[in-house]
Parts: C-alpha cells; sequence; structure tokens
C-alpha cells in the first residue's frame, strides 16, 4: 500500500466511515479486539508501512500511521512539528502533553483540526512519530 494522506478522509485505499470488511480479501491483518458492551471497536494492523485501522461497529472510524504517511510527496513521519507546520502552512488548535512511564521521554499530541489530523511528537522538538487521520465528524459538535 502506497500510504498517501488525504485530510479528513483517509490513508491510501483506506477510506474513513467505509466498513472495513472492504479490505480483509486484500490486506493481512493483526486483529486487536477491544469489544466492549457499549462500544464494538476492533484495531486492524498492517506493516510495512506499519499502519492501523481503528474501527467502530465494523467502520472505519481513524487511520494510524507509525513509519509513513506521504503528503504532497513528502514522507511526514520522521521530521519535526517545525517542519511539518512550514511544509503545510497550517496551525494547530491544541497541543497536549503526554507521561509515558517506559522511557520518560514526554509525548506532545498536536490537532491540527483543519486537516483532521493528531500530529504525535517524541520529546519536545523532536521527530513525528505518529499521524493520526480523522473524519471530519470527530471536530463536530
Amino acid at each position: 500500500m502506497i500510504p498517501y494522506l488525504t485530510p479528513f478522509t483517509g490513508v491510501g485505499e483506506f477510506v474513513i466511515g467505509r466498513p472495513i470488511d472492504h479490505y480483509k480479501k486484500d490486506f493481512e491483518f493483526l486483529i486487536k479486539d477491544f469489544n466492549s458492551s457499549s462500544t464494538p471497536s476492533i484495531n486492524y494492523t498492517i506493516y510495512n508501512p506499519e499502519t492501523t485501522v481503528f474501527t467502530e461497529n465494523n467502520i472505519i472510524d481513524s487511520i494510524a500511521c507509525y513509519e509513513e504517511v506521504l503528503y504532497k510527496g513528502k514522507n511526514l513521519i520522521g521530521i519535526t512539528v517545525n517542519e511539518f507546520l512550514l511544509f503545510t502552512d497550517e496551525t494547530y488548535t491544541c497541543v497536549e502533553e503526554l507521561d509515558f512511564e517506559e522511557d520518560n521521554i514526554s509525548q506532545f499530541v498536536y490537532e491540527f483540526e483543519k486537516m483532521g489530523l493528531q500530529v504525535w511528537e517524541k520529546g519536545k522538538n523532536g521527530k513525528i512519530i505518529t499521524i493520526i487521520v480523522n473524519g471530519k465528524e470527530h471536530y463536530s459538535e
């Protein structure tokens, strides 16, 4: 799969709002089931490049990219948030700092609502390690 980003829509062949069953014959997924009585949620991961498709009720809800996601021909994973800002000419609406105990390095999560993205940076002024693509409904109130 070529992981090209289409804001608010998807990554590569994966389209937000489409049933995951549409992709099961074409991809070998590692499946993690987080079903509860209130929200049926299953995550589907592929490798090369590592991408996780998050579903609720069998419908793609969001897509996380960990190794590669192309936007206007550039891989956004591995660049800094400052480079991202210059390249996309977008601004973030909020940033949240998260601490993970396993390595004692904070991660910063930037919301780019005009693109439907969460951009995860490891360490302040570090590199982007994850980009999560959301649909427009994720930002509606």
